[in-house]
């Protein structure tokens, strides 16, 4: 028969070595989890930084003559705007492909060449993230697009001496 105190540290000596390997296998498993959590927050925080960029590159192209007074003005302060935004870019980068479209509506006072021009300038852009853990590898993918569009509205004033007509 065996003394009561060996049986003890038998168990005692069980019980720690179970408890090993049940903390191997859950870091084994909580780890990867983790990992593709934080590739989650670094996604949407591109998403959010996106945005934001989006917002102010599409107020800042509203603010000033529209495409019909200076052609490609709209879409220079655009640019302009991005390459002045900051955002981290270390995991993420804003592709420098931004689309600017403007809808131009004249105002209740204007005639055929002149008086006062409403309208809308759209700003979409689309950034890369790049997530540091594992999300790249399991999608078997360079990036991750994510795109945002934002419009803002200008009011303008043609002279009646501009020789672009608003109406047709």
């Amino acid at each position: 028969m065996r003394h009561p105190i060996s049986i003890l540290k038998t168990r005692v000596a069980r019980r720690k070595a179970s408890a090993v390997v049940e903390t191997i296998f859950g870091i084994a498993f909580l780890l990867p989890l983790a990992l593709l959590v934080i590739d989650g927050v670094f996604v949407l925080l591109a998403f959010m930084w996106n945005h934001d960029a989006c917002c102010f590159a599409a107020r800042t192209a509203s603010n000033g003559p529209p495409n019909i007074v200076k052609p490609g003005e709209p879409r220079k302060r655009a640019l302009e705007a991005l390459s002045s935004a900051s955002y981290p870019r270390s995991f993420m980068t804003i592709q420098p492909n931004i689309e600017v479209t403007e809808e131009v509506k004249p105002g209740t006072d204007s005639d055929v060449f002149g008086g006062t021009v409403d309208g809308t300038v759209t700003v979409a852009t689309v950034a890369a993230a790049h997530p540091p853990f594992l999300l790249l590898g399991m999608l078997r993918q360079k990036e991750i697009l994510v795109k945002s569009s934002q419009t803002y509205p200008f009011t303008g004033t043609l002279s009646t001496s501009s020789s672009v007509p608003l109406k047709h």
